[in-house]
């Protein structure tokens, strides 16, 4: 637990009065994505309240440094598509949660409002650039925050205010033509728009 605690800590931009380089934490999202990739004891240790996991890559998606955002932006739906290929309780059952009813990491997720700052980071993306002087939209961070949420979404993630949300946008989308910036096939986004109506059913 120590050693993943470490990990977490250190993509913070700053550890009391040590500054931490960019470079670093980016390193340090790696090693995290590397430590919590099929391994349910680490994803324990990740929830654990006194580790501030989730906390901690909620806070990452409004890190100053953009890569931070894109990595864990990417980690996020990497342990959502996972939960529903690890097994709840690994000594005890080898059946994997049922698509569309939350489990406990999607649960969590909730709870420490992870889903709510991937939305935000879609609705109020912070400014691009050194000073803030880019305007052409971060696609990248956009993509995979749109792909976290609709994982989110297929695993009854999101709750009916975040729903609308991520509908609305995903009209305005459409209606400007940015569904290849963002990256979804037509196919992806008309899957993502029924479940949005409430069809949990997921293609094959």
């Amino acid at each position: 637990m120590a050693k993943l605690y470490s990990l977490i800590s250190s993509t913070h931009p700053t550890i009391s009065s040590t500054q931490i380089s960019n470079s670093t934490r980016a390193k340090a999202v790696y090693c995290l994505s590397a430590a919590l990739k099929h391994w349910p004891g680490a994803v324990a240790d990740l929830t654990d309240d006194s580790n501030r996991g989730w906390s901690t890559l909620r806070e990452g998606l409004s890190d100053p440094d953009p890569v931070i955002r894109r990595k864990i932006a990417l980690l996020i739906n990497t342990l959502l598509i996972q939960s529903t290929d690890m097994p709840e309780d690994s000594t005890q059952s080898s059946t994997p949660a049922a698509v569309g009813q939350p489990n406990e990491m999607v649960e969590k997720m909730s709870e420490t409002r992870v889903v709510d700052a991937l939305l935000k980071s879609l609705t109020k993306p912070l400014p691009m650039g050194a000073d803030g002087d880019i305007s052409e939209p971060d696609w990248d961070l956009r993509e995979k925050c749109t792909r976290a949420l609709v994982s989110a979404l297929e695993r009854g993630g999101l709750d009916a205010e975040q729903r609308q949300s991520l509908a609305s946008l995903w009209d305005s989308w459409k209606m400007d033509d940015e569904w290849e910036n963002v990256g979804f096939t037509p196919s992806e986004a008309e899957q993502a728009k029924k479940l949005l109506r409430g069809d949990r059913a997921m293609s094959s």
